[in-house]
Parts: C-alpha cells; structure tokens; sequence
C-alpha cells in the first residue's frame, strides 16, 4: 500500500521515485523564505490577531502620519512663502517695550 500525501501538511511534500514504491521526502522553502513567514507571522501574532491590538496599532500609525505630515505640510508651506508671514516681518512694525 502506498503511503497517502494529504494537502494538510505544513510542508511542501515531495513525491520521489517510482510509482510502486512511492517515498515521501519533506524539504523546506529554503532560509530565506523561512525568515519571511517568521516575521510576518510575529506581526500577525503582536497586531493583527486581536481587534484590540489592531485598533490601537490603527490609532497609533495614524497619530504618527498626522505628526509626520502636518511638520512636513509646515516647513513646506514656510520655505514658500519665507519674508511674507507675520513671524517674519513682526519686527519691522511692532517694537517690544518692556
């Protein structure tokens, strides 16, 4: 009786030899692809696996683009338009008394 192959293997299975005399032989994808699926299932397991986890990486990701872009709109929108802001020619009609 030749030994059953199931689909449910974590492994790729390899079929070698004759027809008759059927072996298995496990192998892996190779180191690297090892490394991937390590990763990424460690950032399934720390963010996606619970809703409480992912709303709050949500939340987290969005305050942090929301810094990153405004800071970025900011210095943009400054260097435009550098000498026609107020900040930029205050001195020139308000003196401080002190």
């Amino acid at each position: 009786m030749s030994p059953r192959i199931t689909p449910s293997h974590h492994h790729a299975v390899v079929a070698a030899g004759r027809i008759g005399g059927l072996e298995e032989e496990e192998h892996s994808c190779g180191e690297e692809a090892a490394g991937r699926w390590t990763i990424s299932n460690t950032i399934y397991n720390a963010v996606f696996r619970r809703n409480y986890t992912f709303v709050g990486a949500v939340f987290t990701s969005a305050f942090a683009f929301e810094m990153f872009f405004d800071t970025t709109a900011d210095k943009i929108w400054d260097n435009m338009n550098k000498g026609r802001q107020w900040k930029d020619i205050r001195h020139r009609y308000v003196t401080d008394e002190e």
